[in-house]
């Protein structure tokens, strides 16, 4: 089929190129407008729509198994994930990483979270029951996951106008990552110092728009422009003024 009017109706802009639509159904979709096409994520469940094994998602499917393990064996001693199951979780986390990106992208902070946690346990699985070189692969992104889920909530809580628990679940988030033990990989230590350094900044600012309420109003303007949100931004705006002529 001819998607050429598809893609005039939406013409490829870089710095506008995620939106969330509604399905024939009704259901929510997520579109990602690139140079020669148009991606569709389902919002919820896997990204692809697929139910593996009849389960919402593989994570699904393998923590069932586990469940199974422990109901017959009394414990989770000696349960370990198969090679087809790591490809399969390995491949999925991917699915969940490219969505949760153009969810952040666009503000849908809580979803994001849900996706992190999502990916989270898949790699608590990997790590505590796929003892092979090959884990390396997906674990040494901790760091970024990590990070990535504490923002997400950081945000939730900063829309939610709670500073701090902003503050709470950044500090947590980084006394996590410096107590990480460290992964033989270049790429888990760059994301490591990486993660740690935004981390630490973000909180900086955040102290920052506490002491300074012109920078918190200039932040939620910032927002509501990005959202269009004209009226809340000319609320804002009257704001700033009214804050401007009190210190004057």
């Amino acid at each position: 089929m001819d998607i050429s009017a598809v893609l005039l109706e939406w013409p490829y802009d870089p710095e506008h190129n995620v939106r969330l639509i509604e399905g024939v159904d009704g259901r929510p979709l997520l579109q990602v407008r690139l140079p020669l096409g148009i991606e569709q994520y389902e919002v919820e469940g896997r990204p692809d729509g697929l139910r593996p094994g009849g389960y919402p998602t593989v994570l699904d499917m393998v923590k069932a198994r586990k469940e199974d393990w422990i109901r017959e064996q009394g414990s989770e001693a000696g349960f370990a994930l198969g090679k087809e199951e790591f490809d399969a979780l390995h491949q999925e986390a991917v699915l969940f990483y490219y969505r949760y990106l153009h969810l952040f992208q666009i503000g849908e902070f809580e979803r994001v979270v849900e996706d992190t946690a999502h990916n989270m346990e898949i790699f608590s699985l990997v790590e505590s029951f796929y003892p092979h070189e090959e884990a390396r692969e997906l674990l040494q992104y901790w760091p970024y996951l990590l990070r990535m889920h504490a923002v997400a909530r950081a945000m939730v809580s900063l829309k939610e106008e709670d500073h701090e628990a902003a503050r709470t679940v950044l500090g947590e988030a980084l006394s996590q990552l410096q107590g990480m033990e460290d992964l033989d990989s270049p790429i888990f230590f760059f994301e490591k110092l990486r993660s740690i350094s935004y981390l630490t900044t973000v909180s900086a600012e955040i102290e920052e728009m506490e002491a300074d309420p012109a920078a918190r109003l200039r932040a939620q303007l910032q927002s509501a422009l990005e959202k269009e949100n004209y009226e809340k931004a000319a609320e804002i705006r009257d704001m700033l003024r009214r804050l401007s002529q009190d210190s004057s």
